[in-house]
């Protein structure tokens, strides 16, 4: 996408690992955001830290205009320090050395481009390539902690310039034992705990010089002597100091690269800075659970470690296998990148697809040292919000099980392995460190997590082909459908084996539903549909069968919660004696003013209503709910649901204001309650990414492209960050809905466990579209009767092609192969890798 000078004030582009961390690339092309550090980190700079370009004693920062307010900004007790509000712009920003009059910037996750220019009397122009590797089904390589940064140069005028590359990096510690060191082109700045950053050029090293330290004074002595060098256009003298000399003025130490290379009139010259970053310390528990105590108890250590600290030793290795590798990351990055965004869905799903696959690369994503990915729902300006990879929040994350499967099974590990009471309750979150289990007093298990981890397994088993990790936690699984039943569950939800939802209901918008809903009842049936299969996949029929039993009687159950034209909770508001069977519960959930229940749906219309249904379609557990009536509620939450904000009344959390536009999670047209369900009248992007997911997936794309219209124009960066879609916190990981519009387009079926593949587009107008299961993905091409798949990386033994219509020939890169027309699909043995060109010619 692109966005002009005007819309680039709130962008902060993350750029980074998987779980390691990111700095940010702000819109005007400067650094931002370093939260590399174990933490978030907002709105935060490096010292003096940024790039420019110096060419016969004139320089200009890589950068553009400073952006408002040039009041500084307002933080309470700022100005003890002599900076924030009343004392103008931040110095850290540079904003008073000369810079490029106009810049832009184009992102296409996971590359993101800053254009500079404008200026006459500076013969150079500039451009910024920034990414970081991101290729489908390379985990691994995914999570580099580091930052590319290409700066493309042209001399727009008539003589050759010689012209210098600069990135000055500060050194974020200053204490005792902290130093700046170059090797070869390498500057590593470090402290003594072995916490190091590194700034790297992939240049010749005969064209490179540096200083280890910029000239040590007080007050901005460090930036005058710099600029005094600068504007010299010569190699930069090498400076170091004692490491037992302290830093004046409470200031921290700088270090330097250069790049120096002649540039002839009308040539380009790009040349390539790499940061990269190593921050072992082991960090200990920062949220509100006794994880200290539990984990004496459980005997594990109450610290971790970043998972990439166990493959690179240190910051100058990390830089080192990304030099190495430099071409073979860069191409994979960039091919996943040109393939996403070529395919022929509405800009604006493939901006919100693309951009919500950042929240990997941020603070709310850590990878513990065996690898394992832990999410929090989001995160603050510097901490964690809502910790514990928690089940109903990533439930709604249908971005890293399609491209990093691997990850997606490890939190699957973890929730089935650690928060699975005795009895099979699951808790929701998963305790750090790993090992401290879940026990029956903690917070009790909500219905959608709790059902939603069970589906989610399936799809892994069939994403992954493997039948040895279903019948390893088939197991769990089980004893987790049982608990719905069971004695030990104090939320009654279904004793009696009715099929039918019901009792006391935890759920995502954090407060408990009391009877039967469509919502809920959705997670239920794609539960028992799915360990149904599982059952019968290892050989456990009379379970299966029990399950098959307690399904069939839910589906017809879920159709008595269908007032005619959308999905409701079937339960008598007024009715307090519902409360009678938890001691709690009257004292939180009855409103004596009105005698009626509060937190509840009664005959409202909740964006979710679907959202189980979806699922189970959306992973190939098969439709658990009428269509008809899912259609109707489709329709209903679009006419209702989706509207203007100046429309809506809000009292709660603003994400949309004045004009702009989005679907609240649920309106009554009447009965509505006095204190109704939390956040109804919220517009939560992960909720709508979700929604417009469901429209496309029922043959709705022109009501889901214009859903998803209104989610990015509100991110417009201009008003809030294209690259950071928030809710309880910043980058949140419920936004990774968005991803979810891929597959459900393609009509994308896949089990691995009998190498199939499914294309069933949603729009006749999907010419060409990415597609991906992490260990093999591609593009599907469909025009004129013939079908491609390409692959672009991985590999796969392709069996079945479901595509649902009858093939008259079928090619491999050209060369005609055998084949058999099946019932709706497609059969052949055919062994596919990186490179190959499946064709299917119809009748």
């Amino acid at each position: 996408m692109h966005y002009p000078k005007e819309k680039t004030q709130e962008i902060s582009f993350p750029l980074g690992g998987i779980g390691s961390g990111c700095i940010g690339l702000s819109g005007n092309g400067r650094l931002t955001d370093w939260e590399i550090f174990n933490g978030s980190n907002k709105n935060s700079l490096l010292g003096n830290t940024h790039f420019c370009i110096s060419v016969n004693g004139k320089y200009r920062l890589l950068q553009g205009d400073c952006f408002e307010p040039f009041t500084g900004k307002y933080r309470k007790g700022d100005d003890n320090r002599h900076h924030g509000f009343g004392w103008g712009v931040e110095g850290e920003l540079l904003a008073g050395l000369p810079h490029f009059r106009e810049h832009c910037f184009n992102g296409t996750f996971p590359v993101a481009e800053v254009c500079f220019g404008g200026e006459d009397s500076f013969p150079v122009s500039a451009k910024l390539t920034a990414w970081s590797p991101f290729i489908p089904g390379m985990a691994r390589e995914s999570s580099l902690p580091c930052a590319v940064l290409e700066y493309t140069f042209e001399n727009s005028g008539s003589e050759c310039l010689n012209t210098t590359a600069v990135g000055v990096l500060q050194n974020p510690w200053n204490g005792a034992g902290h130093k700046n060191r170059i090797n070869g082109s390498t500057l590593t700045v470090s402290d003594a705990n072995g916490n190091e950053i590194s700034l790297s050029t992939l240049e010749p090293e005969e064209t490179v010089s540096g200083q280890e330290y910029l000239y040590r004074g007080g007050w901005r002595d460090a930036l005058e002597m710099y600029l005094t060098n600068l504007k010299k256009g010569e190699r930069f003298a090498p400076r170091t100091y004692p490491l037992e000399e302290t830093v004046p003025f409470y200031q921290n130490d700088h270090g330097l690269l250069a790049v120096h290379f002649p540039l002839n009139p009308g040539e380009k010259r790009t040349v390539r800075f790499l940061i990269t970053w190593h921050i072992p310390e082991e960090w200990s528990n920062h949220w509100d659970l006794p994880a200290a105590e539990r984990a004496e108890k459980y005997g594990v250590k109450p610290t971790w470690k970043n998972y990439y600290t166990t493959q690179w030793k240190n910051s100058a290795d990390s830089a080192g296998e990304l030099a190495e590798r430099f071409d073979e990351l860069r191409n994979g990055t960039f091919l996943f990148r040109d393939i996403l965004h070529r395919s022929s869905l509405d800009p604006a799903m493939i901006d919100g697809a693309s951009a919500c696959l950042s929240t990997l690369k941020s603070p709310t994503c850590l990878r513990l040292e065996d690898g394992t990915l832990w999410g929090w729902e989001g995160v603050g300006t510097s901490w964690g919000s809502c910790a514990g990879s928690c089940m109903h929040v990533w439930n709604y994350a249908l971005a890293v099980c399609f491209l990093f499967p691997e990850l997606e099974r490890s939190m699957r590990e973890s929730h089935l392995k650690y928060s699975v009471d005795e009895f099979g309750g699951a808790h929701f979150r998963v305790m750090l460190p790993l090992g401290i289990k879940a026990e029956t007093t903690d917070s009790r298990p909500c219905a959608d997590g709790q059902f939603g981890e069970i589906m989610k397994a399936f799809r892994e088993w069939k994403i992954s082909g493997d039948q040895a990790w279903l019948e390893r936690w088939y197991p769990t699984l089980k004893n987790m459908v049982k608990y719905a039943w069971s004695e030990h569950n104090s939320d009654f939800w279904d004793p009696e084996k009715s099929g039918l939802l019901s009792g006391r209901q935890h759920h995502t918008l954090d407060m408990e539903l009391f009877g039967a809903n469509g919502w809920l009842q959705g997670f239920y049936l794609g539960a028992l549909s799915a360990v149904s299969q599982m059952a019968e996949a290892v050989g456990d029929v009379a379970f299966s069968k029990e399950c098959s039993t307690i399904l069939e009687k839910g589906k017809i159950a879920a159709k008595t919660l269908f007032n005619g034209e959308h999905f409701i909770q079937k339960t008598d508001l007024k009715d307090r004696f519902v409360l009678d069977r938890w001691e709690d519960a009257a004292a939180l959930y009855w409103n004596s003013e009105t005698e009626e229940l509060k937190y509840q749906i009664g005959e409202g219309l909740e964006i979710d209503s679907c959202l189980g249904e979806f699922f189970a379609v959306l992973f190939g557990i098969g439709s658990v709910f009428d269509p008809a009536m899912t259609k109707s509620t489709l329709r209903a939450i679009y006419r209702r649901n989706f509207l203007c904000v100046r429309e809506l009344e809000n009292p709660w959390r603003c994400f949309a204001v004045n004009d702009e536009k989005g679907v609240c999670i649920c309106t009554w047209e009447k009965n509505k309650p006095a204190v109704p369900l939390p956040y109804n009248s919220e517009m939560m992007n992960g909720f709508e990414w979700a929604y417009a997911g469901q429209l496309m997936l029922n043959g709705m794309p022109s009501e889901a492209a214009e859903v998803a219209r209104a989610i990015r124009d509100r991110y417009d960066g201009k008003k809030r960050n294209p690259w950071n879609e928030f809710e309880c916190g910043s980058n949140y990981a419920r936004s990774m809905a968005a991803f979810g519009l891929i597959p459900a387009a393609l009509g994308f079926k896949f089990d691995l466990t009998r190498g199939m593949l499914g294309f069933e587009p949603k729009m006749t107008t999907l010419s060409r579209c990415f597609w991906s299961l992490g260990t093999v993905w591609g593009e599907y091409r469909n025009h004129n009767g013939t079908t491609e798949l390409e692959i672009a990386g991985g590999r796969i033994l392709l069996k079945e092609l479901q595509l649902h219509v009858m093939a008259k020939n079928v090619f491999l890169n050209g060369k005609e192969i055998s084949f058999l027309n099946g019932k709706e699909c497609i059969q052949f043995n055919c062994s596919l890798s990186a490179g190959d060109i499946l064709r299917i010619d119809q009748n």
